[in-house]
């Protein structure tokens, strides 16, 4: 797959918009800016409603991309099909059995189970009907990851993207017949405060958290 970044840029110069890409292999993202931002101030201080109005365009003529801003773009033709219930046996008792995500682009979670507990993470979803019978039967669930990309204000885009939103992720957790501590990532920068917040008005009695960078759950 080849991308003519320099036909981008040349477009939105032509367009009059600064444009520039931070991009590490093929993981990249597009700041309506001069220069990639090289931390999250320069990356808040870029032109959001111009990527809003870009990723709409794009819509139109029919090319998803993430709706967010901070959102990475994946580029690769490298991936194969997961199938979906298979289980891989790591050893030492240990397994990562794949799960069903509803998602725009094909997504899976994961249980992985430790022999003594397990833990579910759910990864790019929206509203999924066929995981919670799943993780239902899982006995010795001890964590639950689920995402809550947006928030509240947002639940349009949500839908669109097939993500979650504080009031959607509280209908997903009723459904959640077992006990376990909630984490929840893929929360987008600059409306973090504002999503957990939401999270505790909509679905407080599941007493969820944010998951932290670089924390260590253990099970």
């Amino acid at each position: 797959m080849t991308v003519d970044w320099e036909a981008l840029r040349a477009a939105a110069t032509e367009a009059g918009r600064a444009v520039s890409i931070a991009r590490v292999g093929s993981l990249l993202t597009v700041f309506f800016r001069p220069t990639p931002p090289l931390n999250a101030a320069e990356a808040l201080a870029a032109d959001r409603a111009a990527y809003a109005r870009f990723f709409g365009a794009m819509l139109d003529h029919g090319i998803l991309l993430p709706p967010s801003q901070f959102e990475a773009w994946f580029v690769s033709m490298a991936h194969r099909s997961a199938e979906l219930g298979a289980t891989v046996d790591l050893g030492g008792g240990r397994t990562i059995t794949a799960l069903p995500a509803n998602h725009v682009v094909p997504a899976i979670g994961y249980q992985l189970d430790s022999g003594k507990g397990s833990l579910v993470f759910t990864g790019d979803t929206t509203t999924n009907n066929e995981l919670w019978p799943i993780v239902n039967k899982v006995a010795n669930l001890k964590y639950l990851i689920i995402e809550c990309a947006f928030c509240n204000r947002e639940k349009s885009l949500a839908i669109m993207s097939k993500h979650l939103c504080p009031s959607m992720l509280a209908e997903e957790l009723a459904k959640l017949e077992r006990s376990c501590d909630i984490f929840i990532t893929h929360l987008k920068p600059g409306e973090i405060e504002l999503t957990m917040e939401e999270i505790e008005e909509d679905a407080g009695q599941y007493r969820p958290r944010m998951l932290q960078n670089n924390q260590v759950i253990e099970f």
